[in-house]
């Protein structure tokens, strides 16, 4: 945690050291609300009240080639009477790129990351805390106004060893080539090799091919975001030995129907270890939905569903969870700095196995500003 609060403490010096061409920003909540299953757990649920105050500072600078930008986030939740547990979150961040809105001959983007978060893990029915870090670069060459070739590297590594759990790491490598569709919009049909361990049990090894079409940008004059459809190729070696090739999907796009609307769609389909080091085929689907009441009024839906299938040792075991996440929030603010926030979540996970059920509701009220 000391790597946040150096963050959070040398921000507004750096912009003020760096020039005038950098900007900081600030942001205070503190919150209360009701948990009704603290830890997560299957068995033996905890219901209790909670407190916590988050602080993050952002550090930027951005002109007409370059963006820059630093941010840092930490938060303190305190339990009150039954489970008596306190939680410290936090993580840092930095990202740049050049040109910012990309180039007539190449554009290059690069992000490290560094986080510390606890939270409730539907896998394994327990609350689980995960340290994760790691790099990526990327880039696009172009050798015509509307043709050229993308490629990126991306490490990373998330470590559960402290609660008892398994560390997971893997290096993603990705190049195509891609076409200007639009303008502002591109697709690229690309090969990605990702290759992945988790030392959970004696240990797993997996190689993934995927060959897929991939869409970025704007892709309509309403709708933006990254889409990937395509086939994966994957093979597991250790604990787990076999292979499986199946459809890959993902996709993070935005409608923006109006300025008072927009909706935010997120598809999954793929493999990943879970926290015990089982190989998992995870399917997702979450939708989000915006609405700008005016007056400072400002409403917010989002629901979400999956499953996730997890491989076994043991033939005549086979185990399947069925979940759902349905949320919402009520915003209203003052001014534009500062904001009060009432959130409510529910979230409903059903396993063929029936003691692996996971059920839990939290709502909260926030109180922030911005600064």
């Amino acid at each position: 945690m000391s790597l946040i609060l150096v963050a959070l403490a040398g921000a507004s010096s750096w912009a003020g050291v760096l020039g005038r061409n950098w900007a900081t920003q600030y942001e205070t909540i503190v919150s209360g609300g009701y948990d009704s299953n603290v830890n997560g757990v299957r068995v033996g649920e905890i219901s209790d009240g909670y407190g916590s105050l988050y602080q993050s500072v952002t550090v930027s600078r951005v002109n007409t080639l370059t963006s820059v930008e630093l941010v840092g986030d930490i938060e303190q939740t305190l339990f009150f009477s039954e489970s008596d547990a306190d939680f410290l979150d936090g993580g840092v961040e930095l990202s740049a790129s050049y040109p910012r809105e990309g180039g007539d001959v190449i554009h290059w983007d690069a992000k490290t990351y560094w986080k510390d978060d606890s939270d409730v893990d539907l896998d394994e029915g327990l609350r689980i805390g995960v340290e994760s870090y790691g790099a990526r670069v990327g880039g696009e060459w172009f050798h015509s106004p509307k043709a050229g070739f993308r490629g990126s590297i991306h490490g990373r590594v998330a470590d559960r060893s402290r609660d008892g759990f398994s560390t997971t790491r893997s290096l993603t490598m990705r190049t195509g080539f891609s076409h200007a569709w639009r303008p502002e919009g591109r697709w690229s049909g690309e090969y990605a090799l990702k290759l992945s361990e988790s030392d959970g049990g004696s240990g797993t090894d997996a190689v993934h091919h995927i060959f897929g079409l991939r869409s970025h940008g704007r892709l309509s004059s309403k709708i933006t975001g990254d889409a990937l459809v395509g086939v994966r190729n994957s093979s597991f070696d250790g604990l787990y030995d076999f292979s499986d090739t199946g459809p890959i999907v993902t996709a993070d796009l935005t409608w923006v129907a109006s300025p008072q609307f927009n909706a935010t769609l997120g598809l999954l389909n793929d493999y990943d270890f879970s926290a015990n080091g089982d190989v998992t085929l995870r399917t997702s689907a979450r939708l989000r939905l915006r609405r700008d009441l005016g007056r400072g009024l400002k409403v917010e839906l989002r629901i979400g569903g999956g499953r996730s299938s997890f491989e076994s040792q043991l033939d005549e075991i086979e185990r399947t969870d069925d979940y759902w996440d349905i949320g919402g929030q009520v915003e209203y603010s003052f001014t534009q700095r500062y904001f009060l926030r009432l959130a409510a979540d529910w979230v409903d996970s059903e396993s063929s196995e029936p003691a692996l059920d996971v059920g839990r509701t939290v709502v909260s009220l926030r109180s922030g500003w911005r600064y």
